[in-house]
């Protein structure tokens, strides 16, 4: 039987997390259209407050500064510039031997495409770097940290979100 949460290793006070936040433009309110940065949107800083409320929930280590992606994107877009930033900083960090995650609200805000969603958890998986979902509180599996019934679930919400 597997068991659900965060991998006891993800606690450790020395493991980066990376927070990854997205909104879709039609997802955005009068008030997030009016303003220009990302991270200043009412609805992107909504999604970081329920991370990192969940992650010390969790007893997870919190998002140090520089560590937040958010961007407005569809998240069937392939090319979203935040993303890329991130997946090439998890990849930057793993290569300096340190240990990584990557936290978003739910499933529906890492990807809207399951193909797209699931390459790159596969890229991520043979990095060693899981995707927490926190509002779920599961998690992807990576290399020596399987977690097939969790990634089942969470491409599954994801998935059900396209």
């Amino acid at each position: 039987m597997s068991t659900f949460g965060p991998s006891p290793w993800m606690k450790d006070k020395k493991t980066v997390v990376l927070q990854y936040t997205r909104i879709s433009d039609n997802q955005q309110s009068k008030a997030d259209k009016k303003i220009k940065e990302a991270k200043k949107k009412p609805a992107l800083i909504q999604q970081k407050q329920v991370i990192d409320k969940g992650l010390k929930a969790s007893k997870l280590p919190s998002v140090k500064s520089g560590n937040w992606f958010a961007e407005v994107q569809s998240g069937t877009n392939r090319d979203r510039a935040e993303w890329n930033k991130m997946m090439a900083k998890a990849q930057e960090l793993t290569h300096q031997g340190k240990r990584v995650f990557i936290a978003v609200q739910d499933p529906s805000r890492w990807a809207r495409n399951s193909r797209h969603s699931m390459v790159a958890i596969d890229k991520l998986h043979d990095m060693g770097v899981p995707i927490f979902a926190v509002r779920e509180g599961i998690q992807t599996g990576s290399v020596g940290d399987l977690h097939p019934t969790e990634e089942l679930l969470f491409v599954q919400l994801q998935g059900g979100a396209s």
